[in-house]
């Protein structure tokens, strides 16, 4: 235990270290796959969001960046962290948008700042519904109405 403290001074410097270590591996990793690295960037950001509730061969405890989030007040150490996660995502549906509409995909008068405002409060609140076990056909039409925020006359469908 004395190798832990030396580490990480407390609890909440380990706790600090597990968020930052997760936002680096996790959060960034994600975005990079879905978001960044998508030849398609509006089939991206619909996978982005499918890949928070796709069966897995293992269930899935959640998304410890959205728990934190959630039960921050709890923990005030960690805020930090979580914006710096909950940014990396806006950023990543930023470039995606961006993208999107210079490839034509989007609307060019698409609002992008707003629209990924929009798309990391409806992912985030996906994430917690995928933790309070909504049905995978609810969870599908949230991400409809997602991507139709984005692509109103295709309904995000291409």
């Amino acid at each position: 235990m004395g190798s832990l403290y030396r580490a990480f001074e407390s609890k909440d410097g380990l706790f600090r270290a597990a968020l930052d270590a997760y936002n680096e591996q996790v959060v960034q990793g994600r975005v990079r796959v879905h978001l960044l690295e998508s030849t398609d960037p509006v089939a991206g950001i619909r996978s982005f969001f499918t890949s928070a509730f796709q069966a897995g061969p293992e269930p899935d405890p959640g998304c410890l960046l959205t728990n934190t989030a959630v039960e921050s007040f709890t923990v005030p150490q960690a805020a930090a962290g979580v914006r710096r996660g909950l940014e990396t995502i806006e950023s990543g549906f930023t470039e995606a948008l961006t993208r999107g509409r210079a490839l034509g995909l989007l609307s060019a008068d698409l609002n992008v700042e707003v629209s990924a405002a929009h798309l990391l409060a409806l992912y985030q609140g996906l994430l917690v519904l995928v933790r309070a076990g909504t049905p995978v056909t609810k969870l599908h039409t949230i991400t409809g109405g997602a991507m139709a925020s984005i692509a109103p006359e295709k309904g995000g469908q291409r």
